[in-house]
């Protein structure tokens, strides 16, 4: 019977350390910036940071309602206030609804969404 080489096993049990490993070694993702949402009443405002990657060129900010009934959505072309993207939405029904921020110029990663309700 030939003897088996433990070169082999070796390599085996180097390259499964190294790939479990590899999730530990990796660098965790950018935090994505914040959206934020203030509600008064039936209006609401978004705003997220300026500085937000991919967001140089512009926003859009949109909202979804959570009931998902016709006309339960909408969407608004954010504008420049100091620095801080914003847009308004006026006129929502008291529900559960969730902002989403969508940066203009692509390749890159939208700031996110916030979950907000309105009380009319």
């Amino acid at each position: 019977m030939p003897k088996q080489h433990p070169r082999p096993l070796l390599i085996g049990l180097i390259a499964g350390a190294v790939l479990a490993a590899g999730g530990a070694f990796a660098t965790p993702a950018a935090a994505a910036p914040s959206v934020n949402v203030q509600a008064n009443g039936s209006t609401v405002t978004v705003t997220t940071p300026k500085s937000a990657r991919g967001c140089m060129k512009g926003a859009v900010a949109e909202w979804h309602s959570k009931a998902g009934k016709p006309g339960s959505r909408g969407s608004a072309k954010m504008t420049r206030k100091r620095r801080s993207w914003i847009a308004t939405f006026t006129g929502l029904k008291s529900g559960k609804y969730t902002a989403y921020v969508r940066c203009e110029g692509g390749g890159s990663a939208d700031p996110g969404s916030r979950e907000f309700t309105v009380f009319d």
